[in-house]
Parts: structure tokens; C-alpha cells; sequence
């Protein structure tokens, strides 16, 4: 490779001139790389979403689920497939292999879909969408527009008022590319309805159905007040009771609240295409100009929930500040070093050029900034600067002993052209598995290794043919480096040539340490996990209330929103319903999303709320506290899911007895947090039978029974029976009358029994069967299906993940109706993890292996130089011991870098090596000269690649916690790596002298 030099050489102005056109370039390139918060990563998801107002959650299961299960299972590389079924809507995940081309997959399963009738005019009806999982389903700006003064109905004319502004950004979602269940814009609150609420007792006791009230609703079309309505008598007749008598008559009640206030809530998602930070800053932009002009009234306010680019920023910064202090510090090493300033001038001058060329290779390869591919670049700011220094060093070298300018470049490069140019071939061969093995690392990491592929391969190409002609430009014969009889140098030669007198004690001191290291995570004292979690400054609060009413949810959620005083609360907003919409209730369902000051302890935060809304939960209401935004506990890292899988063509009974039978063993960890068991037959869904016989006796008709039992179950008005609300002039607006379900707010069924029918005089337990029944059917892998979810609280996620296992190990004998328990979530995301990234430091090993035998053209010197990768796991262990870090999967990339990082030093100290041999030297004496020659270079390298690397290992920055525990490990690794190098390499090569004079080694 020493022939780019002479190149350049030659060709001095030449050269600086396209490496000044090169630096324009990638100065350009990097104002237009697309910044993201995390790599364009392909999830081999799609869910199934269906939508059926006035179905039971049998009806979901039989109608809905079931059929697209067995349609998707005609899709090649189908992994795992599960739905839930519950009242109105059903839920279908299907998740492939890695690899398989998701948007194929999506338009085959929508062929599928497409040849069963009833499927295709749901999908056609917008009732059934088909949505692969990626991370355009995450909002990217959410906001909520509140008032004490403004009605909700008179907020969302603002906010319409407000998306019509925003509607010229370009690259939000466009119509084409929307689905029912994700919208480019969307706005929710504003339209709430004034609910009438059926007293059950008093309906009982009075004998009156409950369809008499929505009869009597439906007699008047447009009434004037709500007063109206409490005081119309039931139908019409004066001698029957009105409507406040039997019912609660409330004024709307509003759907969502921000600090405590009505809101009405916007939401805006982008193209995929389009640049996450520039399309929500363009959003925010237009909504300050909206909330400063005369349109925006002065009593109300603005405040964002979610801004996806204000995170992304501020990791970007902080990753970007981090790797500016490392490029620093990395500069006043090579200073120190060197103790020269236009030499040091000379190798600094790398790094950012490094630096640039590679964000210009990203360009080029459509790879965005992200914090992975940011903190890859981070960490490369250590490593690309190591070429340099030796390429310098060894000219400099050249140039003490009294050659000439162009002689020292040529000579100096020409004699370490080879083992910088192996050494960072075999650094970046190490990624060449993250391909074969694919899985959720290679996609994660596969940007990862590109940015630092770019970044080395520049500063290899920046050593061998921009640093000479710098050298011989800037550089005088009389600059010198600091001499080589310094105090380190005489330290380091005198332990050489001790350890090269007790070779065997040296090598039982590396052994030693080496199996020390390998014990530390197999006794626990080093956890393992999967993705390091960074500190999300949100909380989210999910309420669940399946026998509580509308009123009741609302009074929960704001008894749980009072528990907040003194948590450094940023700003909160309620969400009252069900989260995929379709119907005008609550569903016993209410969600608060919570944002901290940035500065808060949110672990802390969750706790203490934790602990404050204990009180609140009761054998009815549920209550769990989570960290990070809704819906993010899905894709934590620290999530155990657990599923108790039926076989097909049995029942529920023995899927159940499991679950509950396993749910009560985990009960008694105390590393586990938020535990829930989403039982196949949680009965608190009301279910009817109609008796034909006892019907006839009535003197009914079973669509009569069944038309007031759906007025009961689901409410008024559905749009399935054709009939239509009534409204009322409530203030300025007019808003829609809704009845609620009757029984959702019932925990007694024999109060459910005693409801009223026809004229009254017959109960529901007069012509039916009514009894509790599953309110929701879960299945797995075309089986009934019992689901455990609990948040590790542990450091060490696997050694709970073995646990749980030896837990379902003592339950026995499965019954027969029960196929497996299978792990998922975390689980099962690290047994893959750690198997395909085992799979790739193995085939990393084996590929650098071939690189330095072609390079050294021998089978015993690589062998000698691999010997160094043991010797790392010392530093990357006890740097994960010393700072309370996890063995991760981004642990394990800093792994995989050191196999290449850690060969630089030998490959360094044993080329040399042999070139005095071949001068003549003995083998005792080149290991002397190597050691007090390349003692400096090999000290300049391992530091200024540790030393660049310690902003990032702290891990404080916003998006650095992924990087940080790479960060630790190969600073560790290289530490320990780099001293034992110096000795152990050297002994194990005199040790090999012999094997060495075979012709053929």
C-alpha cells in the first residue's frame, strides 16, 4: 500500500488540493444527512387491526381473529403469530424472521385477507387494516391545546383552525399513505357527548327496561338544554317517571385533559421518507406563529406532549459534545507524546478529516445520524488516529537518523504501511458477520459498523497519503520527538526482560487473570441484559376499571393525577377510553402520560407514584405505573413476557390453571415489578344466552331480547341497528346524547339478571342465561393463549430469565391441553442476541485470522498476535464490575471491536520484530529493540483511543446510554490488552522460536 504514498509524494499540491475539495464535500454532506433518533431498522412485524362496534369478544375471536390467522399462516417466514379478541375490537401480531421483506409480506397478507368476502369489505370499509410495526407509528409531534374559559367543542375549532396552518410542512404522513389506525394529522376531544347513565338499581326496582330511556331519548331530536332532558318524563307518559329518576344526566364529560384542564389533544406523524428533526421543527415553528397571531385566543394555552425531534436533538448534541471533548483529549495526548506542535499538528489534522470523509461515505449510503451511528463515530474518534501516529512516529524516526525528507516519508511509511493497513482491514473485517448473522443485531449494529468501517478506511487512506506530504511541507530535519530514553521506556524494557526470564510465571499470571475474568458473569458479579435503557423522563400511568362507569374512571384518574405534588412534574395529560377510539365511553379505561423535568430521577418518580397509588387499587381497579411513554414498556429492554400456549382444538381451562399456577410462583420474586397476568378467562365480561323456550313463555321473540340486550351491552346509539342520536344545544354548540352500557359499570350479575325487557314485566333472568364471561381471548401459535408481563427491576436480566426458567421447570408435567410456556419479550430477544452475536465473534476471529495470515503470510504469527484477544476480556469484565454495567448486546459489540482494535499492538511490536530479525538480530534482542522502540507508538495509540472514549463511557449524555457500555469495554479491554501485550506477546514468541525456523509456519 506504500505505493499511495509515493503518489502523493509526488503529487504534493495535488494531493492537498482534492483533499481540500474532499473536506468542502463532506462539509456539505453532513448539513444534509438525514437525522433520526434511531438506524432505519426494518421490525419484521405486522399487526392485524380490526374494528366491530357491537361485537363480543367471542364474536371478535370467531369472526375476525381466528380467519386471519389462518390466512397469515400462509405467508412464508412467519416466526410467531397472536391476537386478542376483546368487545369491538381484535388484535392480530404477527412477527417473521428477520430478513423476510416486510412489505411484500404486508401486501401478501392483504391478498390472503382480500379472498375471504367478509374480511375484504371490512378492509374495503376501513373497519381492518393490515400495519407493519416501524417507528413512524410513534408520533412525532403531540400537543395539547387546553382553556379554563373555552368549551372543548370551542378548543377544537381552534385546533382545526390550527392543523390548517400547519397542513403546508412538508413531509407529514400524506392521505395516500395513511390507515384508519394512522393518520398523518389527528384530532381527538372536542366532540364529547352528554351522557345519560341508567341507574341499574333503580331501573330494577322501578320496572323499568332500560330501553324505555333510549326510546324516550330518541322522541325528540333537538332538545334546547340539558334540563330538558332530565325533566322529560319516560315516553312521553306523565304518569311514568322522568329521566333524572332512573338515570344520571351528566354535561359532556371531556375525553382528555392537560394539567388537569379539558383539552383537545393534536397529532401529526411524518413520511417515512422525510427528516424526523426538520419536519417537527417546521410543526412547532408554524404552531408558535399560529399561538402568536390574533387567531389563537388569549385564554387558551399550548402545551407539547411529544416532541420526537427535542430528545433526538438533544442526543445528537450530547453525542456530538462527547465525541468533541474525546477528539480533544485525544489531541493533548498525542501533544503530550510528541511534545512537538506541527507534528502533533500533523496527526490531529486526521481526526476530523477522518471524521468528515466519513459522514460524507454515510451520505453517499443513505445512512442517517442516529445516536448509534453518532456514537459509532464517537468512538471511532479514538481509534482513526492510531495510523497516523504510527506513520508519523516511524517518520520521524527516520528523519533523527539523518535521512532527508522524502526519503524518511517514503522509508517511514513503506516499513508500516503493511501492518496499519492489516491491522485496520482486520478491524473492519470484524463487522462482516453482523451481515451473515442478521436477527435483531445485525439490523441494529449493521449502521453501527458501516459509520466506523468509513471512518477507519478514511484514516488509513489519510495516513498513507496525506500525512507524508504534511510531513515533509510543515517539518523541519531538526524537529525531534521526545527521546526514547525516557522514564516509561527504561520501566517497561526492565519488566520485558524480566518477564522474558520467567516466561512461564508471566504466562500463569495472563491465564489467571483471563479465567478470573470469565468467571465474573458466571457467578452474577457481572449481570448480563439485553439494550442498556437511558432515563425516558416520562411516566405513564394506565388506569383499568372494567366494572367502573364513566364518572368512576374519571374520578380515578383524578385521584391518581393528585398523588403527583413533588414528583418534578413537567406537565401530565389524561386520556380517558379506550386508545383506538370507537365509542363516546371511557370503557373503563383511562391513561396518564406523564413528562418530568429533564433533570428528574425517573426511576425514583416511578416508585414513589408507585407507592402513592397503592391505596387507590382495589379488587376492580387496576393501576400500573410505568416508565418511558405509552406503549414503550413493548419494546423495553428490561420486559419478561411470559405465554402459556394451548393446543388447538382444546379449551380454555387448562391454559388457565397454568397461568394462574405460574402467575403465583412469580408473585414471590421481589425482582419483579408491575406483574400481570392477562388470563384467558378473566371474567368480567357480562354474557348472555338466550333460552328459546322461556322466550316463547314471555311471549317475546329472540330479536327482540337480543336488540335490548346490545342496547344494554354496548349502548346508544349503534350505528348497527340503524338508529341515530339525538343532540342538545349545550352553551355556543350542540352536542350528540349517548347512553351508556348499563352493565359495564356492574360487578354484581345478579343485578345484571334483574334488568328489565319489552314492557318490563320480564328480566333477563326470566329468558336467558347470564353469567360472567371472558373479556378478552387471547391466543398463540393457533392456540388458546394465558400471557404473563412483568418489569425486571434486577441489573442482571439473565439471571432472572434463568430463573423464571427453572420456575417452569418445577411446575412439572404440562397438562395435556397445553403445549408449551414459551419466553418472549426480553427473554427471548437476548437468547437470539447473544447466539447471533456469539456467532459473529466467532466467524470475526476466523476472518481476521485469515486477513493476518495472508498479510504476514505465515500460520504461527497470527496465531501469536490473536493471543492479544484473551488478554482483553481482563479489561472489558473488570470495566463492567468497576462501573455496575451489564453485559449487553452493546457490551458485546465493544467485544467484537476489540477482536480488531487490540490486534493493532501486536501487529505494531511483531512487525518489527521481525524486520530485525531478518537484519540479523537475535530473537532476544529484536524483542528488546521492538519493545524500547514501539513502546511510544503503541502507548500513544491504546491512550488516545481510551482516553477519546471516556466522555462517552460515562453515559450521562441523552442517547449515549446505548454507547456507554461499548464505551467501558473497550477502554478496559485495551487497557489490560495493551499492558499484558507488551509481555505476554513478546514471551510467547521466544517461546515459538523453534516452530518459527519451519519453512512453512
Amino acid at each position: 500500500m506504500h505505493w499511495l504514498t509515493r503518489v502523493s509524494l509526488g503529487n504534493r499540491w495535488v494531493t492537498f488540493c482534492v483533499v481540500a475539495i474532499i473536506a468542502i464535500l463532506s462539509v456539505i454532506a453532513t448539513t444534509r444527512l438525514k437525522t433520526e433518533l434511531m438506524p432505519d431498522i426494518e421490525f419484521p412485524m405486522v399487526t392485524v387491526i380490526a374494528q366491530r362496534q357491537g361485537y363480543t369478544p367471542e364474536d371478535m375471536m370467531n369472526q375476525i381473529s381466528i380467519p386471519v390467522e389462518e390466512e397469515i399462516k400462509n405467508v412464508s417466514g412467519l416466526k410467531h403469530i397472536e391476537s386478542t379478541s376483546q368487545e369491538g375490537f381484535a388484535f392480530i401480531f404477527a412477527t417473521f424472521e428477520y430478513g423476510t421483506n416486510i412489505s411484500r409480506a404486508t401486501e401478501k397478507i392483504e391478498t390472503e385477507l382480500n379472498q375471504q368476502e367478509e374480511l375484504a369489505t371490512l378492509m374495503s370499509a376501513g373497519e381492518l387494516s393490515v400495519i407493519p410495526i416501524s417507528f413512524e407509528l410513534i408520533p412525532l409531534v403531540m400537543l395539547s391545546l387546553s382553556s379554563d374559559e373555552l368549551t372543548t367543542a370551542e378548543l377544537r375549532t381552534v385546533a382545526e383552525e390550527l392543523v390548517q396552518e400547519v397542513s403546508v410542512v412538508e413531509g407529514i404522513l400524506p392521505p395516500d399513505k395513511e390507515t384508519p389506525f394512522m393518520k398523518g394529522v389527528e384530532i381527538s376531544g372536542g366532540n364529547e357527548d352528554v351522557l345519560v347513565i341508567p341507574d341499574a338499581a333503580t331501573l330494577n326496582d322501578s320496572g323499568i327496561p332500560v330501553s324505555w330511556i333510549i326510546q324516550t331519548l330518541g322522541m325528540t331530536e333537538q332538545y334546547d338544554q340539558v334540563d330538558d332532558i332530565r325533566n322529560t318524563h319516560l315516553l312521553g307518559n306523565p304518569s311514568l317517571p322522568q329521566v333524572q329518576a332512573v338515570a344520571t344526566i351528566v354535561d359532556p364529560v371531556a375525553t382528555s385533559y392537560a394539567d388537569g384542564s379539558p383539552s383537545v389533544t393534536i397529532t401529526w406523524r411524518k413520511d417515512p421518507e422525510a427528516n424526523t428533526v426538520e419536519v417537527a421543527n417546521a410543526v412547532i415553528n408554524k404552531v408558535e406563529e399560529f399561538e402568536a397571531s390574533p387567531a389563537f385566543p388569549e385564554n387558551a394555552s399550548i402545551g407539547i406532549i411529544m416532541d420526537e425531534s427535542e430528545f433526538i436533538e438533544d442526543s445528537i448534541g450530547d453525542l456530538t459534545r462527547d465525541a468533541t471533548i474525546g477528539m480533544i483529549l485525544a489531541m493533548l495526548v498525542i501533544l503530550v507524546f510528541l511534545w512537538a506542535l506541527r507534528p502533533s499538528f500533523i496527526v490531529m489534522i486526521s481526526i476530523p478529516l477522518s471524521v468528515l470523509i466519513g459522514f460524507l461515505l454515510m451520505y453517499a449510503f443513505s445512512i442517517t445520524i442516529n445516536i448509534l451511528t453518532l456514537g459509532g463515530m464517537a468512538i471511532a474518534v479514538g481509534r482513526i488516529v492510531d495510523n497516523s501516529i504510527v506513520a508519523l512516529e516511524n517518520i520521524y524516526r527516520h528523519l533523527q537518523k539523518g535521512e532527508g525528507l522524502r526519503q524518511s516519508c517514503m522509508d517511514g511509511v513503506r516499513e508500516v504501511a503493511m501492518p496499519i493497513t492489516s491491522a485496520t482491514i482486520a478491524t473492519v473485517a470484524i463487522f462482516i458477520p453482523l451481515i451473515v448473522v442478521g436477527g435483531l443485531v445485525g439490523e441494529l449494529f449493521r449502521p453501527f459498523a458501516l459509520t466506523v468501517t468509513f471512518a477507519l478506511v478514511a484514516s488509513l487512506v489519510i495516513a498513507l497519503m496525506v500525512i507524508p506530504p504534511l510531513a515533509t511541507f510543515i517539518t523541519t530535519r531538526t524537529a525531534r520527538f521526545e527521546d526514547e530514553d525516557n522514564w516509561y521506556t527504561r520501566a517497561y524494557t526492565a519488566t520485558l526482560r524480566w518477564s522474558l526470564r520467567n516466561r512461564a510465571l508471566t504466562l500463569a499470571i495472563a491465564g489467571a487473570l483471563f479465567i478470573a475474568s470469565l468467571l465474573l458473569p458466571m457467578l452474577g458479579l457481572v449481570g448480563t441484559s439485553f439494550l442498556a435503557a437511558g432515563d425516558p423522563s416520562a411516566i405513564t400511568v394506565t388506569i383499568e376499571m372494567p366494572h367502573g362507569n364513566d364518572l368512576d374512571v374519571v374520578a380515578k384518574a383524578h385521584e391518581v393525577e393528585s398523588q403527583l405534588d413533588g414528583l418534578n412534574v413537567k406537565s401530565y395529560n389524561t386520556y380517558l377510553g379506550n386508545i383506538m377510539g370507537g365509542g363516546a365511553t371511557t370503557g373503563g379505561l383511562a391513561t396518564i402520560m406523564i413528562q418530568l423535568q429533564s433533570s428528574s430521577d425517573t426511576e425514583f418518580a416511578a416508585e414513589t407514584l408507585r407507592q402513592r397509588v397503592l391505596p387507590l387499587v382495589s379488587e376492580y381497579t387496576s393501576i400500573t405505573v410505568t416508565e418511558g411513554e405509552a406503549g414503550a414498556e413493548m419494546m423495553a429492554g428490561d420486559r419478561l413476557e411470559l405465554r402459556v400456549i394451548g393446543k388447538e382444538g382444546y379449551g380454555l381451562e387448562q391454559v388457565e390453571e397454568v397461568t394462574q399456577a405460574l402467575t403465583a410462583e412469580l408473585e414471590k420474586r421481589n425482582d419483579l415489578e408491575n406483574l400481570e397476568s392477562e388470563l384467558v378467562l378473566d371474567l368480567t365480561n357480562p354474557d348472555m344466552t338466550p333460552d328459546p323456550v322461556s322466550i316463547a313463555e314471555q311471549g317475546m321473540d329472540i330479536d327482540q331480547v337480543l336488540g335490548e340486550w346490545y342496547l344494554m351491552r354496548f349502548g346508544w346509539p349503534i350505528s348497527e341497528l340503524g338508529q341515530s342520536a339525538s343532540t342538545v344545544t349545550v352553551g355556543e354548540s350542540t352536542a350528540e346524547i349517548y347512553v351508556p352500557s348499563v352493565v359495564t359499570g356492574l360487578s354484581d350479575i345478579d343485578q345484571i339478571r334483574q334488568l328489565r325487557l319489552g314492557t318490563g314485566a320480564s328480566t333477563l333472568d326470566d329468558v336467558a342465561t347470564v353469567d360472567w364471561g371472558p373479556a378478552a381471548y387471547r391466543r398463540a401459535e393457533g392456540g388458546y393463549a394465558g400471557t404473563i408481563v412483568a418489569r425486571v427491576t434486577a441489573g442482571d436480566i439473565g439471571r432472572v430469565n434463568r430463573e423464571v426458567l427453572e420456575t417452569i421447570d418445577s411446575l412439572g408435567d404440562l397438562p395435556e391441553g397445553v403445549e408449551e410456556i414459551s419466553m418472549g419479550g426480553v427473554a427471548e430477544q437476548m437468547m437470539e442476541g447473544f447466539t447471533d452475536m456469539g456467532i459473529a465473534i466467532l466467524l470475526a476471529i476466523l476472518i481476521v485470522y485469515i486477513v493476518l495470515m495472508v498479510s504476514f503470510r505465515s500460520w504461527l504469527t497470527p496465531v501469536l498476535i490473536m493471543g492479544t484477544m484473551p488478554l482483553a476480556s481482563i479489561g472489558a469484565m473488570l470495566g463492567l464490575l468497576f462501573t455496575g454495567r451489564s453485559l449487553g448486546m452493546s457490551a458485546l459489540m465493544g467485544i467484537l471491536m476489540l477482536v480488531g482494535i487490540v490486534l493493532t499492538n501486536a501487529i505494531v511490536f511483531l512487525t518489527f520484530v521481525e524486520d530485525r530479525r531478518k537484519e540479523g538480530a537475535s530473537t532476544h534482542d529484536a524483542l528488546m529493540d521492538a519493545g524500547r522502540i514501539r513502546l511510544r507508538p503503541i502507548l500513544m495509540t491504546a491512550i488516545t483511543t481510551m482516553i477519546a472514549l471516556v466522555p462517552l463511557s460515562l453515559g450521562i449524555s441523552e442517547g449515549g446510554f446505548i454507547a456507554a457500555e461499548l464505551g467501558v469495554v473497550v477502554i478496559g479491554g485495551l487497557f489490560s490488552s495493551t499492558l499484558l501485550t507488551l509481555l505476554v506477546i513478546p514471551v510467547l514468541y521466544s517461546l515459538t522460536e523453534r516452530l518459527r525456523r519451519h519453512p512453512h509456519n
